[in-house]
Protein backbone atom coordinates (compact mmCIF):
# COMPACT_ATOMS: atom_id res chain seq x y z
CA UNK A 1 0.00 0.00 0.00
CA UNK A 2 1.34 3.42 -0.97
CA UNK A 3 2.49 5.55 1.95
CA UNK A 4 0.94 8.66 0.43
CA UNK A 5 -2.49 7.07 0.85
CA UNK A 6 -2.21 7.76 4.58
CA UNK A 7 -0.85 11.28 4.26
CA UNK A 8 -4.05 13.27 3.70
CA UNK A 9 -5.90 11.57 6.61
CA UNK A 10 -2.88 12.26 8.81
CA UNK A 11 -2.80 15.92 7.80
CA UNK A 12 -6.50 16.43 8.48
CA UNK A 13 -6.27 14.54 11.75
CA UNK A 14 -3.31 16.61 12.94
CA UNK A 15 -4.89 19.94 12.07
CA UNK A 16 -8.26 19.17 13.69
CA UNK A 17 -6.69 17.53 16.77
CA UNK A 18 -4.37 20.49 17.38
CA UNK A 19 -7.26 22.94 16.98
CA UNK A 20 -9.48 20.98 19.39
CA UNK A 21 -6.72 20.72 22.00
CA UNK A 22 -6.02 24.45 21.74
CA UNK A 23 -9.69 25.28 22.33
CA UNK A 24 -9.83 22.97 25.36
CA UNK A 25 -6.69 24.54 26.84
CA UNK A 26 -8.21 28.03 26.70
CA UNK A 27 -10.45 27.34 29.70
CA UNK A 28 -7.77 27.65 32.38
CA UNK A 29 -8.65 29.91 35.28
CA UNK A 30 -6.22 32.56 36.49
CA UNK A 31 -5.13 32.62 40.11
CA UNK A 32 -7.00 35.14 42.27
CA UNK A 33 -5.16 34.40 45.49
CA UNK A 34 -4.45 38.05 46.30
CA UNK A 35 -8.12 38.98 46.07
CA UNK A 36 -9.19 36.16 48.42
CA UNK A 37 -6.48 36.94 50.95
CA UNK A 38 -7.48 40.60 50.84
CA UNK A 39 -10.90 39.71 52.22
CA UNK A 40 -9.26 38.48 55.43
CA UNK A 41 -6.46 41.02 55.68
CA UNK A 42 -8.47 44.08 54.68
CA UNK A 43 -5.87 44.97 52.10
CA UNK A 44 -7.01 47.39 49.43
CA UNK A 45 -4.40 46.22 46.95
CA UNK A 46 -5.98 44.68 43.87
CA UNK A 47 -4.87 41.50 42.18
CA UNK A 48 -3.49 43.50 39.26
CA UNK A 49 -1.40 45.67 41.56
CA UNK A 50 -0.11 42.57 43.33
CA UNK A 51 0.81 40.46 40.32
CA UNK A 52 2.26 43.30 38.26
CA UNK A 53 5.81 44.05 39.37
CA UNK A 54 5.94 47.51 40.97
CA UNK A 55 8.85 49.83 40.50
CA UNK A 56 10.46 48.73 43.76
CA UNK A 57 10.28 45.07 42.72
CA UNK A 58 12.55 45.69 39.76
CA UNK A 59 15.52 45.06 42.03
CA UNK A 60 14.23 41.55 42.73
CA UNK A 61 14.44 40.46 39.10
CA UNK A 62 18.10 39.49 39.50
CA UNK A 63 17.15 35.83 39.75
CA UNK A 64 15.09 35.83 36.57
CA UNK A 65 16.51 35.13 33.13
CA UNK A 66 16.61 38.47 31.33
CA UNK A 67 17.97 37.29 28.00
CA UNK A 68 15.57 35.58 25.63
CA UNK A 69 18.23 34.47 23.16
CA UNK A 70 22.01 34.26 22.80
CA UNK A 71 21.73 36.28 19.59
CA UNK A 72 21.53 39.98 20.38
CA UNK A 73 19.26 40.82 17.43
CA UNK A 74 16.82 38.01 18.17
CA UNK A 75 16.88 38.90 21.86
CA UNK A 76 15.92 42.51 21.09
CA UNK A 77 13.14 41.41 18.76
CA UNK A 78 11.67 38.99 21.32
CA UNK A 79 12.09 41.30 24.33
CA UNK A 80 9.84 43.92 22.71
CA UNK A 81 6.95 41.46 22.43
CA UNK A 82 4.28 41.21 25.12
CA UNK A 83 4.22 37.39 25.00
CA UNK A 84 7.96 36.96 25.65
CA UNK A 85 7.69 36.97 29.45
CA UNK A 86 4.68 34.66 29.36
CA UNK A 87 6.55 32.21 27.13
CA UNK A 88 9.56 32.31 29.46
CA UNK A 89 7.28 31.52 32.40
CA UNK A 90 5.86 28.51 30.56
CA UNK A 91 9.36 27.14 29.99
CA UNK A 92 10.23 27.74 33.65
CA UNK A 93 7.17 25.79 34.84
CA UNK A 94 8.25 22.88 32.65
CA UNK A 95 11.82 23.13 34.05
CA UNK A 96 13.27 23.29 30.54
CA UNK A 97 16.75 24.83 30.23
CA UNK A 98 15.75 26.67 27.06
CA UNK A 99 15.40 30.35 26.33
CA UNK A 100 12.44 31.70 24.44
CA UNK A 101 14.47 32.26 21.27
CA UNK A 102 15.80 28.70 21.30
CA UNK A 103 12.33 27.29 21.88
CA UNK A 104 10.90 29.29 18.98
CA UNK A 105 13.70 28.07 16.71
CA UNK A 106 12.90 24.47 17.67
CA UNK A 107 9.23 25.02 16.81
CA UNK A 108 9.98 26.66 13.46
CA UNK A 109 12.59 24.06 12.51
CA UNK A 110 10.24 21.18 13.34
CA UNK A 111 7.44 22.78 11.32
CA UNK A 112 9.83 23.38 8.40
CA UNK A 113 11.16 19.82 8.56
CA UNK A 114 7.71 18.19 8.58
CA UNK A 115 6.45 20.55 5.89
CA UNK A 116 9.46 19.84 3.67
CA UNK A 117 9.03 16.09 4.19
CA UNK A 118 5.36 16.29 3.20
CA UNK A 119 6.26 18.41 0.17
CA UNK A 120 8.91 15.90 -0.88
CA UNK A 121 6.45 13.01 -0.63
CA UNK A 122 3.40 14.62 -2.20
CA UNK A 123 5.10 17.23 -4.43
CA UNK A 124 2.34 19.63 -3.38
CA UNK A 125 2.92 22.75 -1.22
CA UNK A 126 -0.79 22.85 -0.38
CA UNK A 127 -0.47 19.53 1.45
CA UNK A 128 2.81 20.51 3.15
CA UNK A 129 1.28 23.40 5.09
CA UNK A 130 -1.27 21.33 7.10
CA UNK A 131 1.51 19.07 8.37
CA UNK A 132 3.77 22.03 9.19
CA UNK A 133 1.09 23.50 11.49
CA UNK A 134 0.96 20.48 13.87
CA UNK A 135 4.77 20.45 13.80
CA UNK A 136 4.81 24.04 15.06
CA UNK A 137 2.40 23.34 17.94
CA UNK A 138 3.77 19.91 18.97
CA UNK A 139 6.58 21.36 21.17
CA UNK A 140 4.01 23.46 23.03
CA UNK A 141 2.03 20.29 23.84
CA UNK A 142 5.25 18.69 25.02
CA UNK A 143 5.86 21.65 27.36
CA UNK A 144 2.32 21.31 28.74
CA UNK A 145 2.95 17.62 29.39
CA UNK A 146 6.18 18.38 31.26
CA UNK A 147 4.40 21.04 33.32
CA UNK A 148 1.67 18.62 34.32
CA UNK A 149 4.22 15.94 35.24
CA UNK A 150 6.30 18.36 37.33
CA UNK A 151 3.20 19.75 39.07
CA UNK A 152 2.11 16.24 40.02
CA UNK A 153 5.56 15.51 41.47
CA UNK A 154 5.45 18.79 43.40
CA UNK A 155 2.04 17.98 44.88
CA UNK A 156 3.30 14.55 45.95
CA UNK A 157 6.25 16.10 47.81
CA UNK A 158 4.28 19.00 49.29
CA UNK A 159 2.93 17.08 52.31
CA UNK A 160 6.43 16.03 53.38
CA UNK A 161 7.64 19.60 52.90
CA UNK A 162 4.86 20.97 55.11
CA UNK A 163 5.64 18.45 57.84
CA UNK A 164 9.32 19.40 57.71
CA UNK A 165 8.47 23.11 57.85
CA UNK A 166 6.15 22.62 60.83
CA UNK A 167 8.82 20.58 62.65
CA UNK A 168 11.47 23.25 62.14
CA UNK A 169 9.11 25.96 63.42
CA UNK A 170 8.38 23.91 66.56
CA UNK A 171 12.13 23.55 67.09
CA UNK A 172 12.50 27.33 67.27
CA UNK A 173 13.65 28.09 63.74
CA UNK A 174 12.23 31.02 61.78
CA UNK A 175 9.97 30.73 58.76
CA UNK A 176 12.85 31.54 56.39
CA UNK A 177 15.11 28.96 58.05
CA UNK A 178 12.34 26.38 57.71
CA UNK A 179 12.12 27.00 53.96
CA UNK A 180 15.91 26.77 53.73
CA UNK A 181 15.66 23.37 55.42
CA UNK A 182 13.16 22.24 52.76
CA UNK A 183 15.47 23.32 49.93
CA UNK A 184 18.43 21.63 51.62
CA UNK A 185 16.92 18.38 52.89
CA UNK A 186 14.54 17.56 50.05
CA UNK A 187 15.00 17.11 46.31
CA UNK A 188 13.03 17.50 43.12
CA UNK A 189 10.63 20.34 42.28
CA UNK A 190 9.88 21.19 45.92
CA UNK A 191 13.55 21.81 46.72
CA UNK A 192 14.07 23.82 43.54
CA UNK A 193 11.06 26.08 44.05
CA UNK A 194 11.69 26.72 47.74
CA UNK A 195 15.35 27.38 47.04
CA UNK A 196 14.33 30.06 44.53
CA UNK A 197 11.84 31.44 47.05
CA UNK A 198 14.57 31.75 49.70
CA UNK A 199 16.89 33.46 47.23
CA UNK A 200 14.21 35.98 46.24
CA UNK A 201 13.63 36.88 49.88
CA UNK A 202 17.40 37.02 50.37
CA UNK A 203 17.83 39.75 47.74
CA UNK A 204 15.12 41.90 49.33
CA UNK A 205 11.73 40.69 48.13
CA UNK A 206 8.86 40.73 50.60
CA UNK A 207 7.72 37.29 51.73
CA UNK A 208 4.17 37.83 50.48
CA UNK A 209 5.39 38.83 47.03
CA UNK A 210 7.74 35.85 46.86
CA UNK A 211 4.92 33.48 47.87
CA UNK A 212 2.64 34.92 45.19
CA UNK A 213 5.36 34.42 42.58
CA UNK A 214 5.76 30.84 43.83
CA UNK A 215 2.05 30.30 43.15
CA UNK A 216 2.44 31.78 39.68
CA UNK A 217 5.37 29.50 38.87
CA UNK A 218 3.92 26.22 40.12
CA UNK A 219 0.17 26.70 39.49
CA UNK A 220 -0.73 24.06 42.10
CA UNK A 221 -4.08 24.16 43.90
CA UNK A 222 -2.62 22.40 46.93
CA UNK A 223 0.14 24.99 47.16
CA UNK A 224 -2.43 27.75 46.79
CA UNK A 225 -4.21 26.44 49.90
CA UNK A 226 -0.94 26.46 51.80
CA UNK A 227 0.06 29.96 50.72
CA UNK A 228 -3.41 31.30 51.53
CA UNK A 229 -3.15 29.94 55.07
CA UNK A 230 0.38 31.30 55.54
CA UNK A 231 -0.48 34.80 54.29
CA UNK A 232 -3.58 35.01 56.49
CA UNK A 233 -1.59 33.83 59.52
CA UNK A 234 1.14 36.40 58.86
CA UNK A 235 -1.54 39.11 58.91
CA UNK A 236 -3.89 38.08 61.74
CA UNK A 237 -1.34 36.19 63.86
CA UNK A 238 -1.45 32.75 65.44
CA UNK A 239 0.76 29.68 65.70
CA UNK A 240 2.11 29.00 62.23
CA UNK A 241 3.25 25.44 63.08
CA UNK A 242 -0.29 24.47 64.09
CA UNK A 243 -1.72 26.12 60.98
CA UNK A 244 0.70 24.18 58.80
CA UNK A 245 -0.20 20.89 60.49
CA UNK A 246 -3.90 21.52 59.90
CA UNK A 247 -3.39 22.51 56.27
CA UNK A 248 -1.13 19.46 55.85
CA UNK A 249 -4.01 17.22 56.97
CA UNK A 250 -6.32 19.04 54.55
CA UNK A 251 -3.93 18.59 51.63
CA UNK A 252 -3.39 14.92 52.49
CA UNK A 253 -7.14 14.27 52.61
CA UNK A 254 -7.65 16.17 49.38
CA UNK A 255 -5.03 14.10 47.62
CA UNK A 256 -6.61 10.92 49.00
CA UNK A 257 -10.01 11.99 47.62
CA UNK A 258 -8.41 12.71 44.25
CA UNK A 259 -6.92 9.21 44.17
CA UNK A 260 -10.33 7.75 45.05
CA UNK A 261 -11.91 9.76 42.24
CA UNK A 262 -9.30 8.45 39.82
CA UNK A 263 -10.15 4.91 40.88
CA UNK A 264 -13.90 5.42 40.54
CA UNK A 265 -13.60 7.02 37.10
CA UNK A 266 -11.16 4.41 35.76
CA UNK A 267 -14.00 2.57 33.98
CA UNK A 268 -15.10 5.73 32.18
CA UNK A 269 -11.53 6.53 31.12
CA UNK A 270 -11.07 3.03 29.74
CA UNK A 271 -14.37 3.43 27.91
CA UNK A 272 -12.80 6.38 26.12
CA UNK A 273 -9.78 4.25 25.19
CA UNK A 274 -12.00 1.46 23.86
CA UNK A 275 -14.33 3.79 21.96
CA UNK A 276 -11.36 5.54 20.39
CA UNK A 277 -9.44 2.37 19.55
CA UNK A 278 -12.24 0.06 18.43
CA UNK A 279 -12.86 1.71 15.00
CA UNK A 280 -9.13 1.66 14.26
CA UNK A 281 -8.91 -2.00 15.28
CA UNK A 282 -11.92 -2.99 13.13
CA UNK A 283 -10.59 -1.02 10.15
CA UNK A 284 -7.26 -2.81 10.40
CA UNK A 285 -8.91 -6.26 10.66
CA UNK A 286 -11.23 -5.62 7.71
CA UNK A 287 -8.40 -4.21 5.58
CA UNK A 288 -6.26 -7.27 6.34
CA UNK A 289 -9.05 -9.73 5.56
CA UNK A 290 -10.52 -7.96 2.53
CA UNK A 291 -8.37 -5.08 1.20
CA UNK A 292 -10.77 -4.32 -1.67
CA UNK A 293 -13.59 -3.63 0.78
CA UNK A 294 -11.82 -0.63 2.32
CA UNK A 295 -9.66 0.26 -0.68
CA UNK A 296 -11.80 3.25 -1.60
CA UNK A 297 -10.94 4.90 1.70
CA UNK A 298 -7.23 4.89 0.87
CA UNK A 299 -7.06 5.26 -2.92
CA UNK A 300 -9.65 7.96 -3.63
CA UNK A 301 -9.60 11.61 -2.64
CA UNK A 302 -13.04 11.64 -1.01
CA UNK A 303 -12.22 8.43 0.85
CA UNK A 304 -9.03 9.90 2.27
CA UNK A 305 -10.84 13.05 3.35
CA UNK A 306 -13.56 10.98 5.05
CA UNK A 307 -10.91 8.88 6.79
CA UNK A 308 -9.07 11.96 8.03
CA UNK A 309 -12.23 13.66 9.31
CA UNK A 310 -13.39 10.46 11.04
CA UNK A 311 -10.01 10.05 12.72
CA UNK A 312 -10.02 13.65 13.89
CA UNK A 313 -13.50 13.38 15.37
CA UNK A 314 -12.52 10.13 17.08
CA UNK A 315 -9.75 12.05 18.82
CA UNK A 316 -12.11 14.91 19.71
CA UNK A 317 -14.56 12.44 21.25
CA UNK A 318 -11.77 10.80 23.22
CA UNK A 319 -10.61 14.17 24.59
CA UNK A 320 -14.18 15.14 25.50
CA UNK A 321 -14.63 11.92 27.48
CA UNK A 322 -11.38 12.63 29.33
CA UNK A 323 -12.58 16.12 30.18
CA UNK A 324 -15.94 14.82 31.43
CA UNK A 325 -14.34 12.38 33.87
CA UNK A 326 -11.76 14.97 35.02
CA UNK A 327 -13.51 15.83 38.29
CA UNK A 328 -12.00 18.70 40.28
CA UNK A 329 -11.71 18.27 44.04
Amino acid sequence: MDFTAFLIPALIFGAVAIAAYTVLQMGGRPSNLAQRVGRFTGSQQTATETTEAPAAAADFQLLREQKYSNWALLDQMIASRSWAEREASELTRANLPLRVGEFLLVRFLLALTLGAAAWGITQSPFLALPLAIPGFFAPRLWVKHLQKKRRAQFDTQLVDALQLLASTLKSGYSFLQGMEAISREMSGPVAEEFDLLVKEIGVGARADEALLRLIERVRSQDLELVVTAIMIQRTVGGELAGVLENICKTVRERQKIMRDVQTLTAQQRWSGYIIGGLPVFLLGIITFMNPSYTGELFYTMHGRVMLGVATAFEMVGFVMIRRIVAIEV
